[in-house]
């Protein structure tokens, strides 16, 4: 005989839907023996836990600045409903633009997801676009914004944006942007900000932070760009603290490009944190003071594989300026960067530099150190650096000694070369005891209007100078090296 296996089947969900069927007739009598009382507690328990999970979807169906259907009723929705909620847009408002006549207050947690930036909301420069803030100090809300333009926000603080809370920014663009005191584009506050695929474009404060200004927060910035933007201090970027221990800031694979402060900062300012910017272009800044490209206060600042080149300064530090901070290069190229006074790659006044395998090269100053100017720091030199266009390569540790480095002993490999300043203070000179550690280098076709075409050292120290180069620099005075030092001269076989 051959098998049913179809019958087999059919009577098998027979059987199944009897069970289902018999299961359901015992609960809903057991139902009907329970008090009344005793059934609404589990009920009104599953509608408390409802309460509190359920995330609610918001859609925004037109460009109304209030009313029905648009972005403002739905934030005002959002807020009032307790949890994590979201806010999208009917595709229908691609192209369009929402001008709003007041700011949009957002005090819970929120996911706003635009169209890909073919949305754009406008503050028309009578409003901020976005305020976020829960209300009180004590509660911390976590807030996304992707996918929008936001032109023409207009405030005190954070022209588009003012953020205290946990703010992740993503493929948004922020335009025309402007601050009468801090962040053109965005204020951001006590809390994590995250920035990703974004550009800020011609955003303008008149104090801090032309697109982004930052106080007691940690901050990551990926893929993003900064242009024209521009502010008093920081044309692009300012963050400090008033908090131990620092925050710490990352920036990757990001480009800041024509941007300028007033200033300090033409790009980036950076005071008591700690910032490192990676894979990034930092070129064509300007700063009306110090820092032309980058400016360091009291902070630490590495630089990793990345380009700092064509900023100008009309003061001191074309390319980057610290300020009793520190400075770290790795594999980094700093040139072409120009100074009025000082320093035409680097200029660090009281705090330490190190480069490693770095080039600084083109730079120039129309006083003394057209590569790196020294004043008062801790100085070291990386062991084996080869630049790549010939540099004078230095970096900070805990101790004051400048430890030689591996150059190519090739002159042509080493053209065009700048002028490295070193000039500690004396307290420097009697606390630290710098040395100066030179070996296997060729520093050559330097130039300063001042003194020390090459090498300029003064205050007391102990050089090691073996083996090297120093040739075709040209100064005012002392065209290779001007040193008003004592100097001891010691070799230290097989150190490095």
């Amino acid at each position: 005989m051959f098998p049913f296996h179809w019958l087999s089947t059919l009577q098998k969900q027979s059987r199944s839907r009897f069970r289902q069927s018999t299961r359901a007739r015992l609960h809903r009598n057991r139902l009907a023996c329970t008090p009344c009382i005793a059934r609404a507690t589990p009920r009104h328990a599953v509608e408390l836990l409802e309460d509190r999970m359920l995330l609610t979807a918001f859609t925004v169906v037109n460009t109304n600045d209030s009313g029905e259907g648009s972005l403002r009723a739905a934030i005002e929705a959002a807020n009032a409903n307790a949890g994590a909620d979201t806010i999208s847009f009917e595709t229908s408002l691609r192209g369009r633009t929402i001008v709003l006549g007041d700011e949009l207050q957002i005090t819970d947690d929120l996911t706003i997801t635009g169209l890909g930036g073919l949305l754009t909301i406008d503050g028309n420069y009578d409003s901020r676009i976005f305020n976020i803030h829960a209300g009180d100090a004590e509660t911390t809300i976590e807030v996304s914004i992707s996918g929008l333009n936001l032109i023409r926000g207009y405030a005190e603080k954070g022209g588009a944006i003012l953020s205290h809370g946990n703010l992740t920014l993503s493929d948004t663009q922020l335009y025309f942007n402007e601050a009468s005191s801090k962040g053109g584009g965005l204020y951001h506050s006590d809390g994590m900000l995250s920035v990703t695929n974004c550009n800020f474009f011609s955003n303008d404060a008149l104090e801090y932070g032309g697109a982004i200004s930052a106080l007691n927060c940690s901050i990551i910035i990926n893929d993003s760009s900064f242009s024209f933007n521009t502010a008093e201090y920081g044309g692009a970027f300012f963050e400090t603290a008033l908090q131990i221990p620092m925050p710490e800031i990352l920036i990757q694979n990001s480009t800041f490009i024509e941007n300028t402060s007033l200033k300090s900062g033409g790009a980036i300012y950076s005071g008591n944190s700690i910032i490192d910017i990676n894979d990034s272009l930092i070129s064509n800044n300007s700063s009306g003071s110090n820092g032309g490209g980058l400016c360091n206060s009291l902070g630490h600042m590495t630089i990793t594989n990345s380009t700092v080149s064509d900023n100008s300064a009309l003061k001191s530090g074309g390319g980057i300026y610290t300020n009793h901070g520190v400075i770290s290069a790795v594999n980094s190229t700093i040139f072409q960067n120009s100074a009025t006074e000082s320093g035409g790659g680097i200029y660090s006044s009281g705090g330490n530099i190190k480069l490693s395998n770095s080039t600084l090269s083109g730079n120039s100053a129309n006083l003394d150190g057209g590569g790196v100017y020294l004043s008062g720091s801790r100085i070291y030199t990386v062991p084996r650096i080869v630049p790549i266009c010939g540099t004078n390569v230095i970096t900070p540790e805990e101790m004051s000694l400048l430890i030689p480095s591996t150059l190519s002993p090739s002159v042509s490999d080493l053209v065009d070369w700048e002028l490295s300043y070193i000039s500690p203070s004396l307290r420097t000179i009697e606390t630290f005891k710098p040395k100066f550690n030179l070996e296997n280098c060729t520093i050559v076709n330097n130039s300063a209007f001042g003194s020390g075409g090459g090498i300029f050292i003064s205050g007391n120290s102990y050089d090691d100078m073996v083996n090297n180069i120093i040739a075709g620099n040209s100064a005012e005075t002392y065209r290779q090296v001007s040193s008003s030092i004592t100097t001891e001269f010691e070799h230290h076989p097989g150190q490095y």
